[in-house]
């Protein structure tokens, strides 16, 4: 884990013009993508919030032969969780479409991941947080369930100056009549 003194601090490391390239739109969920040099990114953190999940890029040809037995698969899979550390619960993609998430301890996990693989030359698995069993949101039946917010906080002013300004736009738009 990769602990930044402050959240502007982390949002720098993480944007694709802290490496000198042109300014460009940065999907956090896949930060890993601005590094394109590195397979692993750890869990960027300040405080106790998490600003970027733990990645793991792997050439998908290097998964599993295709034409292997479950088992054969299933071995290579937890050889691959150990040798980069994956945890049980993450969500696998490819760039092109909607991240997928599942069980690395579900026989599923095998069909899943080759369907991903089939589709890109590079696999990213970046890590549940929170895991399952400890999701927070509820449905109204009781369900718990993933859910996530992406917040888009200026990196050219201190918090202190965001939350000012932040507090002087709401006050102002309290005040205005209707």
């Amino acid at each position: 884990m990769f602990d930044c003194a402050s959240p502007q601090a982390a949002f720098r490391a993480l944007s694709p013009s802290s490496l000198n390239s042109t300014r460009t739109v940065c999907r956090h969920h896949r930060s890993l993508d601005a590094f394109s040099d590195h397979d692993h990114l750890p869990r960027i953190t300040t405080g106790g919030l998490s600003l970027a999940a733990e990645q793991c890029r792997i050439d998908s040809a290097t998964l599993w032969q295709t034409n292997a037995s479950l088992l054969v698969k299933l071995c290579a899979l937890e050889r691959l969780r150990d040798r980069v550390g994956l945890p049980r619960w993450v969500v696998i993609s490819n760039g092109l479409s909607k991240p997928v998430p599942f069980d690395l301890e579900s026989v599923c996990a095998i069909r899943t991941i080759e369907q991903v693989a089939r589709t890109t030359a590079h696999t990213v698995f970046i890590e549940t947080v929170p895991a399952p069993p400890d999701f927070w949101i509820s449905d109204a039946d009781g369900e718990a369930f993933c859910s996530s917010i992406t917040l888009r906080l200026p990196v050219d002013e201190s918090s202190e100056m965001l939350a000012a300004r932040t507090a002087r736009q709401f006050v102002s738009k309290r005040a205005t009549p209707k």
